[in-house]
């Protein structure tokens, strides 16, 4: 039995090499990648234009988001639903390619007021959770920087906090356990960044915030109950895990790795946010020095799946359906409805948990040594 004909399987010549070297794209990104800042020439962007599908009308809000020269690094709008207890629609807008794109920036991201927080370096900062009460704050602590970061409660860990190094800060957390907890988060972050930080953790689950007490209340009202209320952070002990604060990065991971199982599952999410990295992230770090703990005379290691960490924000499926087949025409020549059933199939592998058939991707070539799906 003879093997494949024509040199089908054959190594590349020096020439084929030298060939490929020249036409390979230059560009090794997947696909556009957001640009901060925007471009000074970017048109202004149009929401209505925009909008995601789920909002109506027209947004109640718009902010923009600047880096420390005071040029755009993205923008905020914000969507209000009719339903009194339906859920808000909040989506950021990154200058991607050529235009305008409902898609977050990539951390770490600047803290929303950037230049006029840097432009008082011993003044103090206040920090609510949005844009929204960022305006309220600032009519209440007229003598205070304010911000915010971008994404809503889980994403804080996304925010550029160095700016606020050293500084006095006071963070107002909603009426919620998300809220309590993010600045809680924050507080334990700041603390260890030398500021001395004051919280206002409300009780209760309404999900009031500093906007909803300036409109019924009015502006002393609301400063004086949370100066009032306002207690200075002093970090949890269990948080810490006992951990020394002289404590360095490696010898937190090595203290990690030495833990059970079990312990460790208990505290990771804690230590996490200690050390200021994702869950995930340090899930890998205490896989690694666990594996190099074991010696050099294993031959191997199982292999370990990293646990998908949720996105921080809603996504636009649209959005992301059409830049996956974006990436697929890029690489492959096929035609674009080729491209979108393909995008198609890659998100219905998601699913494959939940049904009891599925489809199949057939892909042959056309012809010999070149590649193009059939369907």
């Amino acid at each position: 039995m003879t093997g494949p004909s024509d040199g089908m399987f054959e190594p590349f010549t020096v020439d084929e090499l030298q060939a490929a070297e020249r036409t390979a794209p230059t560009d090794k990104s997947e696909g556009p990648q957001p640009i901060v800042p925007a471009p000074a020439d970017a048109p202004e962007l149009d929401w209505s234009r925009l909008r995601p599908t789920e909002a109506k009308g027209d947004p109640v809000g718009t902010w923009s988001y600047l880096t420390a020269d005071g040029e755009v690094a993205f923008h905020v709008a914000r969507w209000e639903n009719e339903d009194p207890h339906g859920r808000k629609v909040i989506r950021p807008a990154t200058w991607i390619g050529t235009r305008w794109v409902l898609k977050a920036t990539p951390a770490p991201r600047p803290l929303f007021n950037l230049p006029t927080v840097l432009e008082g370096p011993t003044k103090s900062v206040v920090v609510a959770e949005s844009e929204r009460c960022v305006d309220a704050a600032t009519r209440v602590f007229p003598d205070h920087s304010a911000t915010t970061w971008a994404g809503g409660s889980g994403a804080w860990r996304l925010a550029d906090w160095e700016p606020l190094a050293g500084r006095d800060v006071l963070l107002l957390a909603d009426a919620d356990e998300p809220g309590r907890e993010a600045m809680s988060c924050i507080a334990e972050r700041l603390a260890s960044m030398g500021c001395a930080v004051r919280v206002h953790l409300p009780s209760g689950d309404d999900g009031r915030d500093i906007a909803d007490s300036l409109e019924e209340d009015g502006v002393e009202a609301t400063r004086e109950r949370i100066e009032a209320e306002a207690t200075v952070w002093e970090p949890d002990a269990a948080t810490a895990m006992n951990a020394d604060a002289s404590e360095t990065d490696e010898e937190a991971i090595a203290r990690l790795a030495a833990l059970p199982e079990l312990e460790y599952e208990r505290a990771r999410t804690d230590e996490a946010v200690r050390l200021g990295v994702r869950v995930t992230h340090l899930d890998k770090l205490v896989r690694s020095e666990r594996s190099g703990s074991e010696g050099d005379h294993l031959q191997g290691r199982r292999i370990e799946w990293n646990e998908p960490e949720p996105w921080p924000e809603p996504v636009d499926g649209e959005a992301l359906l059409t830049d996956i087949a974006g990436l697929i025409r890029r690489y492959v020549d096929m035609s674009d409805e080729k491209a979108v059933a393909v995008a198609l199939w890659i998100a219905h592998t998601f699913l494959h948990s939940r049904l009891d058939l599925s489809t199949i991707l057939n892909v042959t070539s056309a012809t010999k040594q070149s590649w193009s799906p059939r369907f």
